[in-house]
């Protein structure tokens, strides 16, 4: 019975793994040229560019995400009187406000994304002496990243996703509005 659950358990990781893989494995080579340009322009090493690509990238997405849903925010609302909406200038000091939080995130989720990226390369490196494809290297290398990146996220920093929702969009983390309204409605 415990062997049919661990089987299954590893199915449905790897459901997870294999799409994500082949996204990354598509955003990698969709980049590298990128990053092989920034290497060239500005004589940055192999760290330096990766760091200054997903710091980049990164921003873009989640300034992206955080106006997204602002602006869907704002065109959803119920209209209220004219003294209680925003001005302009606390409109721009709000978007300001992100930005430094966006800020943060991003710096924080770089550097992370490093540490996989010195992962894969690990394992690509360790496998110089096969005969087989540069693609299929790159690929296993993509494949153990993800890999344990889904391990980590689904075992140990599950609560990481939310907490970086929460600090973007309401710039705390010491008192979530979810974890309050569970608070309030766990019993005794």
């Amino acid at each position: 019975m415990v062997f049919l659950e661990l089987f299954f358990g590893l199915i449905d990781f790897l459901k997870f793994v294999i799409p994500l893989s082949i996204i990354m494995f598509i955003i990698c080579k969709l980049f590298d040229p990128l990053r092989k340009k920034i290497v060239e322009k500005y004589n940055f090493s192999w760290i330096k560019s990766c760091l200054l690509l997903n710091l980049i990238i990164i921003f873009i997405l989640i300034f992206s995400f955080y106006m997204y849903f602002v602006f869907i925010g704002a065109s959803l609302a119920f209209p209220t009187e004219p003294e209680l909406e925003y001005n302009f200038l606390e409109f721009f000091l709000m978007i300001c406000l992100a930005l430094i939080r966006i800020l943060i995130v991003t710096i924080i989720l770089s550097i992370v994304l490093l540490f996989f990226e010195f992962f894969s390369s690990f394992i690509i490196e360790n496998q110089k002496e096969k005969q087989y494809s540069d693609i299929i290297k790159i690929f296993i290398g993509i494949f153990s990243s993800v890999s344990l990146f889904l391990f980590l996220l689904f075992f140990f920093f599950n609560w990481v996703p939310l907490g970086l929702f929460v600090y973007i969009f309401y710039g705390v983390v010491s008192e979530p509005p979810l974890l309050t309204i569970i608070n309030v409605l766990k019993p005794y």
